[in-house]
């Protein structure tokens, strides 16, 4: 929050506070990095602390952040790298895509790897279907609810009017 709202001394402190507290946690990488990158800190640094998040978890989406960086700035054979790697470890998923495609820029892909790109695209054909047909789903249901919500309040009427009818005879 801190560090959306650019409040970067509090972020660090707290940032401190936390990798204090929780030595173990790689997540004190993420935390850092993002700090530092709306911090405005150089690419190198960020690769840095990148790299030493690597030695610790695989991320598909930071080892594409760091492939990304990695290509920034100049370093194309560890971009390279990286994005065989993302594609090695992890083989499908929109990182795995972006890496394909940012591989694409620097060196032809294997054909493992266009068949990846390829039916990514046909996965998203896919998927927008199937979203269609979840949303008339729910859609469908909600008009069923809603009829019988009104049923519900006729029901309701008419058993409050039949007594009222039975007064005035």
């Amino acid at each position: 929050l801190f560090i959306k709202l650019g409040e970067f001394v509090d972020a660090e402190d707290l940032y401190k506070e936390y990798a204090r507290m929780s030595q173990h946690d790689v997540n004190k990488y993420v935390l850092l990095y993002k700090l530092r990158k709306a911090q405005g800190a150089t690419i190198e640094k960020l690769i840095d602390i990148l790299e030493e998040y690597k030695d610790h978890e695989l991320d598909e989406k930071y080892l594409c952040e760091l492939a990304e960086l990695y290509s920034e700035s100049g370093r194309v054979e560890d971009c390279l790298k990286e994005c065989e790697e993302i594609s090695l470890w992890f083989q499908e998923g929109k990182f795995v895509e972006k890496a394909l495609k940012l591989k694409q820029k620097y060196a032809p892909l294997t054909g493992l790897q266009l068949k990846i790109l390829e039916n990514a695209g046909k996965k998203e054909v896919i998927d927008e279907d199937k979203q269609k047909e979840i949303e008339f789903a729910k859609a469908k249901e909600q008009a069923r609810m809603q009829e019988d919500e009104i049923e519900a309040v006729f029901r309701e009427h008419e058993e409050l009017s039949e007594p009222m009818k039975e007064e005035k005879q």
